[in-house]
């Protein structure tokens, strides 16, 4: 999580020194505090200073470090934290509205297939697409092709062109990133991180849809399951990011909308966290995430958040 050894520092800031002072019933020039040191301290909560101890809370957990009876440390340094140095994203669904295009893409593919003689009722079909989708990967090149073999026992290429245009349109058509994703890419940028993504998907469709998109720039490196043939929650693409931008998991954030994957994936590495509630398909409770947003605008406050020092 980024937390290293115990720093002894003296509370120099006059408005920290005289709300511990009073916390503890002690003159605020005599206070001197040990406390473990955390990269996400700005803003933390002094919720009571009891029996020569500082309790603190630091990024939603407690920690508690008693000072002995009696015994004042030399001050040391102020407060030091870990700058992020690193912001790496998911595509889909945290960037990419994608399951909304893939919604309407498949059912303009089944209108145009229905057209062409694909027998059934339309919700049916759509569904049972996706059932194949879910069983083969959302990627899935010869979607339509399967269906059609389970369907009809062989591949009709009057009905398979027929989805693939109506497809192909649609997917033009509302592909899309979510509201506010350059602004935000931007303002990331402009504080100096580093950046990439972390795809599962293969190399050529991840590319298609940055480049489509205008967002190549922002990218210092881009990662896809055939990189590394391991997908998320692997360790190996995150590493791999990491390795590729220069930056330690302590000094990077995650953000993406699959709690199993991107979330619990970037954790077990080491780096912060970041749920993207808005794109989150499985209707997730619990994310596990350092964060949870409900838009990516949220994103810049956090990073700015956790680069800023006790006193800023």
């Amino acid at each position: 999580m980024g937390y290293g050894v115990i720093e002894f520092f003296e509370a120099h800031d006059s408005t920290i020194r005289k709300k511990l002072g009073r916390a503890c019933a002690l003159p605020p020039r005599a206070l001197r505090f040990n406390i473990l040191e955390a990269y996400r301290i700005y803003n933390s909560k002094i919720n009571f200073v009891k029996g020569g101890a500082v309790f603190i809370f630091v990024a939603r957990k407690k920690f508690f470090r008693p000072i002995p009876p009696g015994i004042y440390p030399q001050p040391g340094n102020w407060v030091q934290w870990t700058m992020l140095k690193a912001a790496l994203f998911d595509i889909d669904n945290t960037l990419v509205n994608f399951m909304r295009m893939k919604r309407n893409a498949v059912d303009a593919a089944v209108d145009m297939m229905m057209d062409a003689g694909l027998p059934g009722p339309k919700q049916q079909l759509v569904e049972e697409i996706f059932q194949v989708y879910w069983r083969e990967g959302i990627e899935d090149q010869q979607i339509f092709d399967k269906v059609l073999l389970e369907k009809l026992g062989r591949v009709d290429y009057k009905i398979l062109a027929a989805g693939i245009l109506g497809y192909r349109r649609a997917k033009e058509a509302y592909l899309a990133v979510y509201p506010h994703v350059h602004p935000v890419l931007v303002d990331v940028a402009r504080m100096g991180l580093k950046m990439a993504v972390i795809s599962d998907a293969p190399k050529l469709q991840v590319w298609m849809r940055i480049v489509a998109l205008g967002l190549a720039h922002y990218f210092d490196t881009v990662i896809t399951f055939d990189d590394t043939k391991e997908r998320k929650p692997s360790p190996r693409p995150f590493r791999l990011a990491l390795e590729r931008l220069g930056v330690q998991a302590h000094e990077a954030l995650m953000i993406g909308d699959w709690a199993e994957r991107d979330i619990a994936g970037a954790k077990a590495v080491g780096l912060m966290t970041v749920f993207a509630k808005y794109g989150d398909e499985f209707n997730t409770v619990t994310s596990g995430a350092d964060h949870d947003i409900l838009d990516i605008n949220e994103l810049p406050g956090i990073i700015r958040r956790a680069n800023s020092p006790v006193a800023a």
